[in-house]
């Protein structure tokens, strides 16, 4: 169970909300340019949260240890967070950080279409690290791992070297056996230029919308926020990334894939609620997430034309594989 101290944590922040926003639970961080609403945490919200929605605010402050072994997390609601992995892999969380080390999973049960996964990660000093694998930041939405047949997902990826971008996974078919389509992926040079640097808070924000066209044709909205400024005034969020999840095939499952994934067109869009969305990492030596949340968002009816994404570099793409691994490179 949550204990007092997180408890009184968040009244106090719905406390502040309520004086300030009359009741919303939500309230406003006023900077010299807007209004913001903001969460629990002073984190500022893209999308308006869906009345009446079941979400989630991680706990990070009760000092508890785990080794991933597929124990649920006391520090959430009963049976909603779960601490995956692997027994190698180590999990300790204290004064508001989770540190992983190796490949962590930390499942969040939610039932979520249509939301906005929100999470700060910090990447410690570690001197056999030289910026090109491992501890890559990944928030994992839609996705429905309690069926390994049909363990669909969409990937937001920041990758240690400097890039960001999406990729979906279909299956865990058999035993040591994941389908993953290629990455699509973009650099950075206008802001890690050498990579993602070592003690420095990033926010991350990962949008999924099922949205329709002009002809009321759906399609899956995917897109990638940043916060370089720790979370000061809300946050500085801007859009990194962006992609449109259409009836085209998503390149890189191959035909044996398809054939283990059950032999379905699995570079269609996922579309159905799903009831799992996890924090991941790989090979972290000491990587520390915090101030995460789940929330349901609103999404319109319908839209003219399909928004147009930022024109970045041409982003390269990276063959998707059955190893299990997600690429490096």
């Amino acid at each position: 169970m949550r204990s007092d101290r997180y408890s009184d944590f968040v009244k106090e922040r719905m406390s502040i909300a309520t004086l300030r926003f009359g009741g919303s639970g939500l309230f406003l961080v006023l900077s010299s340019s807007k209004a913001k609403m903001v969460d629990v945490f002073g984190v500022e919200e893209i999308f308006p949260t869906v009345p009446g929605s079941t979400n989630w605010i991680s706990n990070f402050y009760d000092e508890r240890y785990n080794d991933g072994g597929g124990d649920w997390d006391t520090g959430c609601d009963e049976k909603t967070c779960k601490f995956r992995g692997g027994s190698r892999h180590k999990y300790h969380i204290k004064d508001g950080e989770m540190q992983v080390t190796g490949g962590s999973r930390y499942y969040i049960y939610q039932e979520h279409e249509n939301l906005e996964f929100t999470a700060y990660a910090i990447v410690h000093a570690d001197p056999t690290d030289d910026n090109r694998k491992g501890n890559q930041m990944v928030l994992v939405a839609r996705s429905n791992h309690r069926d390994k047949a049909d363990a669909r997902s969409y990937y937001m990826i920041l990758w240690k070297h400097g890039e960001i971008g999406f990729a979906k996974e279909y299956c865990h078919a058999q035993p040591g056996y994941q389908g993953y389509s290629r990455s699509n992926r973009r650099k950075l040079p206008e802001i890690f230029p050498n990579g993602v640097p070592h003690g420095m808070h990033i926010g991350l924000k990962h949008v999924i919308r099922t949205l329709k066209d002009k002809n009321g044709k759906k399609y899956v909205n995917l897109r990638a926020y940043l916060d370089l400024t720790n979370g000061k005034n809300g946050g500085d969020w801007k859009l990194y990334h962006e992609i449109n999840d259409t009836d085209d095939d998503w390149e890189g499952i191959t035909a044996d894939q398809e054939i283990s994934c059950g032999g379905e067109r699995y570079g269609a869009p996922f579309f159905k609620k799903s009831p799992v969305h996890f924090l991941r990492t790989d090979r972290a030596q000491d990587l520390r997430w915090s101030r995460s949340s789940i929330r349901e968002i609103q999404v319109p009816g319908s839209e003219p034309t399909p928004p147009t994404p930022p024109t970045p570099p041409t982003p390269p793409t990276t063959p998707g594989n059955s190893s299990g691994n997600l690429p490096d490179n």
